[in-house]
């Protein structure tokens, strides 16, 4: 049977395009750009108007309302979109029950799930017979962090094909002449994120009160979706962040949406970046591109978050704005320190979290897959260890 390349499936309302999309959108795109597959690559997704140039995107229009779920007549559509494009291999970006569905209809064509998020927070993979199931279909699956990929495997610690569950950290473009220029650093303390309570955003707008008290010099500046332009749409979380920012005066600057170049441009001219996440950040990518910047970055010990950073920043176990205030005050204090963190931050993300580390290791696992025997629709795996990271 004559193959139409390697198929790579969004998550129902991921916008593949450059304004507006989401984390799971520009990861694809980023790691798609420097993959060895490029002209194999095709990438499937809820139609738009403006996708990204490549790897080639295809509108896949829902399925008539029989089911009242988007995301059921969203599968269905996938389903019936693979019989026809009959891919070589099928990658699934966050939605196991697509990938689940892709083994049980697959024609001999291997599957592997892309976990950007906590699979246990997912629908239906919870239950740990289903996620048994894919292992045992032959399923395959690339975590974003070792936090992902231990969550997959909750109750599956002795699988027998537990080796075909692998952590791929994310990267960024660390050639970019923005990570790279030389340029003089501002006391500027920045948070970059949405507007959402898991995100820490009021935690870092309070720290900011007690840290400009004590270092009255610098400046905080939040950037982020927020809408605090559209009073009316306000929520009593975002009335409080917007009240606590306003209260710094001019040393508070909340910037609001800016297009990922300017944040990366405002990271690169500042000295700090904070994330204090609330929940199991699986594998940021402001962190990377903070470090890549040259930024001291003062996160929380969550999720993935540990092993991204390391010993490259600072983390913090007690999430207040208290603990936040205290460690962030201690690097102002230091200079000498604070510098040291910056060079260690971007050497690791250089070296270590470049895109193209990355998008190579993921061809790897593709070209093993790709080469697996087929045995009744099953893919029939070797062992994988070398490609942890």
């Amino acid at each position: 049977m004559m193959h139409s390349g390697i198929a790579i499936i969004l998550p129902h309302r991921e916008r593949y395009q450059q304004s507006g999309g989401g984390a799971v959108a520009f990861c694809v795109h980023d790691i798609a750009t420097y993959s060895r597959y490029l002209p194999q690559l095709h990438v499937f997704g809820d139609p738009i108007d403006a996708p990204f140039d490549l790897p080639p995107f295809e509108g896949v229009p829902l399925a008539p309302p029989t089911f009242r779920r988007r995301t059921l007549r969203y599968l269905l559509s996938i389903r019936k979109r693979m019989k026809t494009f009959r891919p070589s291999l099928v990658e699934v970006h966050n939605r196991p029950l697509i990938a689940l569905d892709q083994l049980r209809h697959s024609t001999g064509y291997p599957v592997l799930l892309y976990l950007h998020n906590d699979p246990l927070n997912m629908r239906g993979f919870v239950d740990v017979r289903t996620r048994k199931e894919l292992l045992d279909r032959g399923g395959y699956v690339v975590g974003v962090s070792d936090y992902i990929c231990r969550r997959m495997l909750e109750g599956l610690e002795d699988h027998p094909n537990r080796n075909r569950v692998v952590v791929n950290l994310n990267g960024v473009d660390t050639a970019q002449a923005v990570f790279n220029e030389p340029i003089e650093k501002r006391k500027e303390i920045l948070y970059v994120g949405r507007l959402i309570p898991e995100k820490g955003g009021l935690i870092y707008a309070q720290a900011m009160r007690q840290v400009l008290e004590a270092a009255p010099d610098w400046k905080a500046v939040m950037i982020g979706a927020l809408k605090f332009d559209e009073p009316g749409r306000m929520k009593p979380y975002d009335s409080e962040v917007l009240a606590t920012m306003k209260s710094l005066g001019e040393r508070g600057e909340i910037a609001g949406y800016m297009t990922r170049e300017q944040v990366l441009a405002r990271m690169r001219a500042a000295e700090l970046v904070v994330i204090p996440s609330l929940w199991e950040d699986p594998c940021p990518l402001v962190a990377i591109e903070a470090m890549a910047a040259g930024c001291a970055v003062v996160t929380t010990r969550r999720g993935g978050l540990p092993a991204l950073v390391q010993d490259t920043g600072v983390l913090i176990d007690d999430v207040t704005p208290e603990a936040l205030t205290h460690e962030i005050l201690a690097l102002l204090g230091d200079e000498a320190r604070r510098r040291d963190l910056q060079v260690l931050a971007a050497d690791r993300a250089h070296k270590d979290l470049d895109v193209r580390i990355t998008s190579g290791r993921l061809d790897d696992l593709r070209m093993s897959m790709l080469s697996w025997p087929i045995d009744h629709g099953h893919a029939v795996f070797g062992n994988t260890a070398s490609l942890l990271p």
